[in-house]
């Protein structure tokens, strides 16, 4: 999963700036120069879960988030999908299936990693030449 620290205020990030990060790596690792001997590897993008509001009120002011991360982070699975696209690599939005813990906004508690956990595990089995 790519992009939550990203969407930290200090990089002053667009959820479309990270999904440009992310195709750069994809660049790199679907390069076969990368490999060599090897198959180049199938790839599966996960953009992470929502940020809570309550990130925010957690942190006050001096925290690493602040509004603009709350809308980069409802933009950000968009974008990353669309870079997926171009590339045709697989993709799943990690917010469609759990979601971050009220302990503080970002994370995911035992519930929501199981959750996410069971929905990867059906992506990839239903994943062509995995």
């Amino acid at each position: 999963m790519l992009g939550s620290n990203d969407l930290k205020k200090m990089f002053h990030c667009s959820a479309y700036n990270i999904a440009n990060g992310v195709c750069e790596y994809i660049k790199v690792i679907n390069s076969p120069y990368t490999w060599e001997k090897f198959y180049v590897p199938k790839l599966l993008i996960i953009s992470p879960v929502l940020l809570k509001r309550e990130i925010i009120e957690k942190e006050g002011v001096y925290g690493e988030f602040d509004e603009n991360s709350l809308i980069q982070s409802e933009h950000l699975a968009q974008a990353i999908e669309s870079a997926c696209k171009v590339y045709s690599i697989d993709f799943l939005n990690a917010a469609d299936y759990a979601e971050a813990s009220m302990v503080d906004g970002l994370h995911m508690d035992e519930e929501n990693h199981q959750k996410l956990e069971n929905a990867i595990y059906r992506k990839i089995n239903s994943m062509d030449n995995w």
